[in-house]
């Protein structure tokens, strides 16, 4: 099991807060959500696995979860196919540095 702090924000290059489109800093938490739930392949997903990725955006709302390996691969997978390299890397970094 591992944790990974959701509520810092997601730095570009030169260690600025990365602004989302809504103006506001772009924390961990809300980039992994984005990356689960806009998945460029959600419509050939089955319906169990889109129920995982339900539960697991659900997991990362709660306060202070812990998460398997399996469940970091997962997260991993999803910010590959949906952020840009910077906010990627950033979050592939704060995972590799949980394990």
């Amino acid at each position: 099991m591992a944790k990974l702090d959701l509520k810092q924000a997601v730095l570009n290059l030169d260690g600025k807060e990365v602004i989302g489109q809504d103006g506001k800093t772009l924390d961990v938490r809300t980039a992994i959500k984005i990356s689960l739930l806009n998945d460029p392949n959600l419509d050939k997903k089955s319906g169990v696995e889109k129920y995982n990725i339900y539960k697991l955006a659900m997991k990362i709302e709660s306060e202070n979860p812990d998460f398997t390996t399996e469940e970091l691969a997962s997260i991993k997978k999803a910010v590959g196919d949906v952020l840009n390299p910077i906010a990627l890397g950033f979050i592939w970094d704060l995972i590799e540095a949980a394990k």
